[in-house]
């Protein structure tokens, strides 16, 4: 049985073709992360925090919010960091 047959007798139950689009999406995302994220996951945002240095929640400039040292969360996710 060769790998495309495999493949194809795998991808009639939904649950495995389903897991096999998660574990490839993540596999992408993390070969393509510095094109996908919006902002370094490293990089500190005076104006992702608050003026009582509270992280922001989600808005539009931040779609998951900032963590406490003003980081865009997204990114992170992005990153795997």
């Amino acid at each position: 049985m060769s790998a495309l047959q495999l493949i194809k007798k795998l991808c009639r139950h939904k649950s495995v073709a389903f897991s096999l689009f998660v574990i490839v999406s993540v596999v992408l995302a993390s070969l393509f992360a510095s094109w996908i994220a919006p902002y370094d996951p490293n990089k500190q945002f005076f104006e992702g925090l608050t003026m009582e240095g509270a992280p922001l929640p989600p808005n539009s400039t931040f779609l998951l919010g900032t963590d406490l040292l003003g980081r865009d969360l997204l990114s992170r996710l992005i990153y795997g960091a």
